[in-house]
């Protein structure tokens, strides 16, 4: 995180717009914190996202196995409709590993 902070710092210092430098600046650490509801679903959409990649790549490339992905954010949604979203593709990874079991057998 403090190398994100300190690039953020760096990118931040080439605005010539200081009350828009402290508000990207503020925005980042609010979705860094999860202060707000906002952030929180941005927080989730950006684990749903690293998921729905995983799932991608796992179809792109048969028989590579990304569990990792999906284990590390087993407990990351709240939002129902994030949960579902996340859900399905969770199912979709996991009906793919149980059928390709079933045809190797």
């Amino acid at each position: 995180r403090r190398m994100e902070e300190d690039a953020l710092k760096a990118i931040l210092a080439d605005l010539d717009a200081p009350e828009v430098t402290k508000e990207i600046f503020d925005l980042w650490m609010e979705y860094e914190e999860g202060t707000s509801k906002e952030a929180q679903l941005a927080r989730e959409l950006d684990k749903f996202e690293m998921i729905v990649q995983a799932d991608e790549y796992e179809q792109q490339q048969p028989g590579k196995r990304l569990d990792r992905f999906f284990s590390s954010t087993a407990e990351s949604f709240a939002h129902p409709e994030v949960l579902s979203w996340a859900n399905q593709v969770r199912k979709r990874h996991q009906d793919r590993f149980e059928q390709s079991s079933a045809e190797g057998k």
